[in-house]
């Protein structure tokens, strides 16, 4: 897990890596402060998420995207094409290409 923090020392937001499972790596949780939105932190937690899933040796950070994240993960460059059942409501799961 990363905690993204703010100068003051405020939890802003944060990410979860899961191991690497099938060269793989699961973006498992990710999260931003909705009043900290759009400032850039979500994208420094993917960067920083694949850097460490690439350090782990995986090939590849996969991430299933509800329809208010996904547009979000397309632009930090991952692409998916299959919807699949969660315990809320169907996500599109998505992959991000660590080579």
């Amino acid at each position: 897990m990363r905690v993204a923090v703010d100068a003051s020392g405020k939890v802003v937001g944060f990410s979860l890596v899961l191991a690497v499972e099938h060269g793989g790596c699961e973006l498992d949780g990710l999260f931003v402060a909705p009043d900290r939105m759009r400032r850039g932190i979500g994208g420094a937690l993917v960067r920083d998420a694949a850097q460490r899933a690439r350090a782990q040796g995986a090939v590849r950070l996969d991430v299933i995207a509800n329809d208010n994240a996904r547009r979000f993960y397309e632009r930090a460059g991952f692409r998916g094409d299959r919807w699949v059942p969660t315990r809320f409501r169907p996500g599109l799961r998505m992959s991000l290409p660590l080579a």
